[in-house]
């Protein structure tokens, strides 16, 4: 496999964990798609070296088994994707009109 210094860590602490956990995913799945080398057994535990902070924390009572089980990485999403959820639509529109109510007029 290549460099360390190039592989993104998600720690769940963004201002918006749930995008910030989309992206990574992303990345992340992208990222084993160029291991050639990489079995499908060693996906859960090659994401797992990938988790900080509370991310770590979600996963960490997760065996070695079931990292390694025939559904790759999917147990580690699926414990990640109800920690940090995405913001729903609503969510997004109450934090930015609470930013423009936020806002004070300057002299």
């Amino acid at each position: 496999m290549s460099d360390d210094r190039n592989l993104k860590r998600f720690n769940g602490e963004d201002e918006d964990p749930g995008k910030a956990l989309k992206r990574w995913k992303l990345w992340a799945t992208a990222r084993m798609l160029t291991y050639k080398d990489l079995k499908p057994e060693q996906r859960g535990p090659w994401v797992f070296t990938l988790l900080d902070g509370k991310a770590w924390d979600a996963c960490e009572h997760l065996s070695l088994d079931k990292l390694s089980s025939a559904e790759d990485e999917s147990e580690i999403c699926k414990l990640l994707e109800a920690r940090f959820p995405e913001k729903e639509p609503y969510d997004q529109m109450a934090e930015a009109l609470g930013a423009v109510f936020a806002l004070a007029a300057k002299e």
